[in-house]
């Protein structure tokens, strides 16, 4: 069997609840571990019926502070490894250390989908296709607030990072300019120009949004 960084689908995280249990993940599979790292086992998801696709992406749990809990994000779409698919993402909880993981909201990602679950009660979904609109939960996931985001959206959202449904950063990018064409060439635009970025942030919980100035 593969262990942990045979696969090499993306950069490796990990998380650990305890000094024995802990988990890792490339993006596309998910390891554990009970005994400190000394011996890893894929972990397999389980997937509801309503959703389709393969798995895609998944991240590195959330723990809190006692342990027992964690959250973590999975992608699942038809077309793994291509960016801005269309999809389904689900929102995984384990309260025994990961020896079960529980579905606990299913939402629908038209590929431009970002999460944040910096705590396990803090969970943020934000949706910037038009309409623009965020999605909240403080208490893992039984009820959800969706708040319209109140101005134009004209980036593409990136790493996005809430402490609590109200405050919130998120790195957006500027659309890429269009590729110049050349008459009689082949033109390749991928990587060839980079995207200007910005650090925004929220204060009532994504309705609105103000760049911040280094």
């Amino acid at each position: 069997m593969k262990t942990p960084g045979q696969y090499g689908y993306g950069p490796l995280t990990l998380a650990f609840a305890d000094v024995d249990h802990g988990w890792l993940t490339d993006t596309r599979t998910l390891w554990s571990t009970a005994n400190g790292g000394g011996t890893w086992t894929l972990t397999i998801l389980p997937v509801p019926a309503s959703v389709h696709g393969q798995l895609d992406v998944v991240t590195a749990p959330v723990v809190d502070a006692s342990g027992h809990e964690a959250v973590l994000v999975a992608k699942y779409d038809a077309t793994p490894g291509m960016d801005g698919a269309r999809g389904q993402q689900i929102v995984y909880r384990t309260i025994d250390r990961g020896t079960h993981w529980t579905p606990v909201k299913i939402l629908d990602d038209p590929g431009v989908l970002s999460f944040s679950l910096d705590a396990p009660t803090a969970w943020v979904a934000l949706d910037p296709s038009d309409p623009a609109s965020v999605q909240t939960s403080t208490d893992l996931g039984v009820t959800w607030q969706t708040t319209a985001v109140r101005e134009r959206w004209p980036f593409i959202a990136g790493p996005i990072s809430f402490t609590d449904p109200s405050h919130g950063w998120m790195v957006v990018s500027e659309p890429p300019p269009p590729c110049p064409q050349v008459s009689g060439a082949i033109t390749i635009c991928d990587g060839l120009f980079l995207s200007v970025q910005h650090l925004v942030a929220t204060d009532d919980g994504g309705a609105t949004w103000h760049e911040l100035k280094p």
